[in-house]
C-alpha cells in the first residue's frame, strides 16, 4: 500500500483548488488501500459507532449510512488515516506545513437511496477556523452522477459562512446527542442567513461534479458550497472522508447545536492552535508523518 501519492501534485492542481474551492485528484490511491477499506467500511457499518446512523428520511426508499470519528476504534481507518499519502495530500493543497486530522467519517448510498444531501458548507458544523483547512472524499465505488456523485458550487468558499445544516434527518445524528435545530449565539446560528436556494435556480451558479473512481480524492475548501442526489443506480456509493487542519488553523467553539462535536475532551480553548502531538486522543497531528509505530502507541 502507498505512502506516498502514485504521482505528484501539480501546482495547477493546486491552483485550481485555491481559485474555485474543489478539484478532483485523479489516480493518488493505490488499489490495495481501495480493497482494504471496502472492508473494513462494509466492517463498520456492521459494527457501527455510537455516531452511526441510517440518516435516510422517513418514506425515502434506500440506505444513506452516516458514521464517523473512525480512527479511533478501527485500526484499518486508524492506518489509513497515519500511513496512506491523505494527509500529504491535505498538506499540499493547503500550501501547510502541517496537517491535523480534525475527524474522518463514511458516507454510504446504498442502490436506490433516494434521499439526497442536501446544499451546505461544511465549517459552520466544524469546530475549527482558518484559510489553511480541507475536506478529502475517497470514493470506494465508480461514482457517477446517477449513483450520488458530489456537486460543488465553484468560488463559493468565498462566499461568508451561512447556517449550518445537517445531511437526512438532523434528529438522527448521533454526535448531536438529540439536539436538532439552530441554539444560536451573537455570531453563530440563527443569526447567519440560509444558503441560497441552489436547486431550485441552478442555471445562476457554476456548478460541477466529478465522475471519479476508486484511488481517486476530491479536495475541497471547507467553505465550498454542495449538495449530492441520491442513489438512482443499482451500485453502491461508499466514500470516506476528512477533514483537515494545517498551520493557521485554531480550535473554534461555535455555538450551535449542529456541531460535529469531540467524542471526548480534546484539551482545547477557543483559539487556541491545533496541538503539535501524533498522539493527541482526538486531533492527532498526522503530517509531518511520525516515526513508525509511534503515531498510535
Amino acid at each position: 500500500m502507498n505512502r506516498a501519492p502514485l504521482r505528484p501534485i501539480t501546482d495547477a492542481e493546486v491552483d485550481a483548488f485555491e481559485r474555485d474551492g474543489v478539484v478532483c485528484l485523479a489516480g493518488v490511491l493505490d488499489q490495495d488501500w481501495v480493497m482494504r477499506m471496502r472492508t473494513a467500511l462494509d466492517w463498520v457499518l456492521a459494527h457501527p459507532s455510537v455516531h452511526g446512523a441510517d440518516l435516510g428520511r422517513a418514506g425515502d426508499s434506500g440506505r444513506f449510512v452516516y458514521d464517523n470519528w473512525l480512527w479511533r476504534f478501527s485500526a484499518d481507518f486508524r492506518a489509513l488515516a497515519f500511513d496512506s499519502p491523505v494527509a500529504s495530500l491535505a498538506a499540499r493543497m493547503m500550501r501547510s506545513r502541517c496537517a491535523n486530522l480534525v475527524f474522518d467519517f463514511l458516507l454510504v448510498k446504498e442502490p436506490h437511496t433516494s434521499t439526497p444531501t442536501i446544499w451546505h458548507q461544511d465549517q459552520p458544523a466544524i469546530n475549527l477556523d482558518g484559510t489553511q483547512t480541507c475536506g478529502i472524499w475517497l470514493p470506494l465505488d465508480h461514482v457517477t452522477y446517477e449513483s450520488g456523485a458530489v456537486e460543488w458550487v465553484r468560488g463559493s468558499h468565498r462566499w461568508p459562512l451561512h447556517r449550518a445544516v445537517t445531511a437526512g434527518d438532523p434528529d438522527k445524528h448521533g454526535y448531536l446527542k438529540g439536539d436538532a435545530g439552530i441554539a444560536g449565539g451573537e455570531d453563530e446560528g440563527r443569526h447567519r442567513p440560509p444558503l441560497p436556494d441552489i436547486s431550485a435556480n441552478r442555471d445562476r451558479y457554476d456548478i460541477v461534479w466529478f465522475e471519479t473512481v476508486p484511488g481517486d480524492a476530491i479536495v475541497s475548501n471547507l467553505r465550498i458550497a454542495h449538495g449530492a442526489p441520491g442513489n438512482a443506480t443499482a451500485n453502491r456509493r461508499r466514500a470516506i472522508g476528512y477533514r483537515f487542519a494545517g498551520d493557521d488553523a485554531v480550535y473554534y467553539e461555535r455555538k450551535t447545536k449542529l456541531v460535529i462535536k469531540p467524542p471526548v475532551d480534546a484539551g482545547l480553548k477557543h483559539g487556541d492552535p491545533f496541538p503539535d502531538d501524533p498522539r493527541h486522543p482526538v486531533f492527532p497531528r498526522v503530517w509531518p508523518r511520525a516515526e513508525r509505530g509511534r503515531a498510535h502507541a
